[in-house]
This record gives structure tokens, sequence and C-alpha cells, in this order.
């Protein structure tokens, strides 16, 4: 069982993470997010064939950029989403059907097997995971972090998404490096609701 050293809970676990960062320079963001409109859609799953029902779509894409000369053992992203909004997954291939859309990779050397170890998204955990066991990354990548999200059906009102990620050296300790622009907005695009009309209604005339 690996340990877990949270260091954003106190000042002087945020400063472990200051030094952390320094002595390698790792670093992270969440790239822009466009906003949203919950007009409720239903589809068919193209993986189970069964009907569902969803407000829309949102699109994210992270960064974990790692440098050179740090080994990097282990990596998880947790995503805090907006309330009542879920990942886009499936169940039977656990992947999100965007994945393939906007693929994920460690944009390192070619022939690394890293290159390939698309993320996996666990519910249970809400995380996404890369790869088993020792990842063995030395060289130095921008690791990205592409899925969807789905709204929840008839929503309204500006979101906030932040993600933070769980690095692993050699000693196997899992180290909390939140994204730099946590939270990021998500925009409600939704028609603005019209204000109820006020007055008599006369008939006969």
């Amino acid at each position: 069982m690996s340990k877990k050293r949270r260091i954003c809970l106190v000042a002087g676990a945020c400063l472990g993470l200051t030094l952390v960062g320094a002595a390698f320079g790792q670093s992270a963001t969440v790239g822009p997010i466009a906003g949203y409109t919950a007009t409720n859609f239903t589809y068919e799953s193209l993986y189970t064939g069964t009907t569902l029902t969803n407000g829309g779509l949102v699109h994210v894409s992270a960064t974990f950029t790692k440098p050179a000369g740090m080994e990097l053992f282990g990596l998880k992203a947790v995503p805090a989403l907006p309330a009542g909004w879920s990942v886009d997954w499936d169940p039977s291939f656990q992947v999100g059907l965007y994945d393939y859309n906007l693929p994920s990779n460690a944009g390192s050397v070619p022939g690394s097997p890293f290159v390939t170890a698309a993320p996996i998204w666990v519910p249970v955990s809400g995380k996404f995971l890369y790869g088993p066991g020792n990842l063995g990354l030395t060289v130095a990548a921008d690791i990205k972090l592409n899925f969807a999200l789905y709204v929840s059906p008839g929503d309204t009102g500006d979101k906030e998404l932040s993600i933070v990620w769980q690095y692993a050296l050699s000693d196997g300790i899992d180290v909390d490096l939140p994204c730099s622009d946590n939270p990021a907005p998500i925009t409600d695009l939704n028609a603005p609701m019209q204000p109820a009309r006020s007055g008599t209604l006369v008939f006969g005339r």
C-alpha cells in the first residue's frame, strides 16, 4: 500500500510542494474550457446500445509537465467536477468515447511504452490512472489528459473545474500537485430565461 503525502492542507505542507517543484521543475495546468449549454438530448450509446439522456458535452484538456532527470514512477489525475456532472466513459472498455478523438500521450521518446499509456478513468476512486506499475519515464515530457464531461440535463449557472495530479517518484509515495490555474471557469452559455410578463389579460376585445 502506497503512502499518501498531502501537501496542500497546511502551510508547512504547501512549502513542501514548493521545494519539490523547485527541485525538479514539474508543473501542471488546465487549458481554457469552452462554455456550455444544457439543452437535453437523448442518444443511443455506441458501446451498450442503451438510451441515455444528457445535457451537453464539455471538453477538458490538462497537462502535467515533467522535466528531464525526474523518474516518474506513477501518475494519476484527480478532477473535481461540477455537482451532477460526470466523465464520459464506458464500463466495458474503461475509456471514454472522446479519448479516441482527443488522444492522450506523453509526447515522449518514440518507442517508449509510456507514449501509448492512455489514462484509464476509475469512477469508484474518481481518478485517471496512467499505466500499470512503474512508468519508468525519465525524459522530459508534456503528459496530456483529454476527456469529455457530461453536463447535467437542464443545468444552468457558471461552473468550475479543478484538477490535482498525483505523481510518485521511485519511493512510490504519491505527491499532490494542483494545476496552477485551478479552478478553471466553465461559463454558462444557456439562453437567459425571459422574465414573466406582468399585466392583466382582457378577453373579448
